[in-house]
């Protein structure tokens, strides 16, 4: 559960939320004009900050890196294992977030960090990825990683849908572009099948495409590995020549052609200088 939203920002509202379903609205009074609509309020913003506090990537052009929020921090107090932690984040050192966590609480989840015992407030200063990689086995239960295992970004997206990235359209997508192996993986997780058999469908993908490449190739001559199929024919009978002739000359304790003609111009230049 999220209990508090704010910033440092200062026109920034602080939201507070309660047990139960809470709606985020945009509200028009009698006062309000023309020109004052629900839209561009900040609603969906709401859930990019939410996506930005739970480790999102944040681009150069990401809007926390602009001027003037690029300047100001963002921080959620939310329910975590069972245990009320605050995260803070800012555009300004964007690879790193402040944790703040209450040791020593019964009936907790598995902390997030090594505490004393002690009930007391603690800050811990970690980078994002370490962040995500904390998050994913206390939140979804993830602890394998490794090629297209599941993600904790993928699986909270599914709960965070940004319109923006076409989350809204499909309901077993939460962006335009994402991968079929990523739906397959991420939803199976989330619905309690077995990951491991779209993992595997995945992995015989990846061979197929390979095979298909190979066998293009084929076609093709094998132009694209080295040259066409005569060509590697040709360079490989010359190899076997050179190979043959190599180990007829080290079988005799012959001596390198090269050696035998610069003895030969050295005797001849000697004759000349005695002569």
């Amino acid at each position: 559960m999220i209990h508090q939203l704010t910033s440092s920002l200062p026109d920034f509202k602080t939201l507070e939320f309660g047990p139960g379903l809470n709606i985020v609205l945009a509200d028009r009074t009698e006062s309000s004009g023309k020109t004052d609509t629900r839209n561009g309020s900040g609603k969906s913003s709401i859930v990019e900050i939410i996506h930005f506090l739970l480790g999102a990537k944040a681009s150069p052009t990401s809007m926390f890196r602009l001027p003037p929020l690029d300047e100001h921090w963002f921080q959620m107090t939310f329910d975590l294992g069972g245990v009320p932690v605050t995260v803070r984040r800012s555009g300004a050192t964007v690879s790193k977030v402040v944790v703040t966590t209450v040791n020593g609480q019964e009936n907790s989840a598995p902390t997030l960090f090594e505490g004393s015992g002690m009930r007391e407030e603690r800050e811990h200063v970690i980078t994002n990825e370490e962040w995500k990689r904390r998050l994913a086995p206390v939140i979804f239960g993830i602890t394998e990683e490794g090629d297209w295992a599941p993600s904790f970004r993928s699986c909270i997206s599914y709960f965070l849908r940004l319109q923006s990235a076409g989350g809204f359209q499909t309901p077993t997508k939460h962006f335009n572009q994402q991968a079929t192996w990523d739906i397959q993986v991420n939803l199976s997780l989330l619905l309690g099948l077995d990951v491991e058999l779209p993992r595997a469908w995945q992995r015989l993908r990846e061979r197929e495409r390979q095979l298909e490449v190979i066998r293009r190739a084929g076609y093709d001559g094998a132009s694209g590995v080295g040259g066409s199929a005569g060509e590697l024919a040709s360079e490989l009978a010359g190899a076997e020549d050179e190979l043959a002739r190599l180990r007829d000359s080290v079988g005799e304790f012959t001596i390198i052609p090269t050696y035998s003609l610069w003895r030969r111009r050295l005797r001849n230049w000697a004759n000349r200088s005695v002569n």
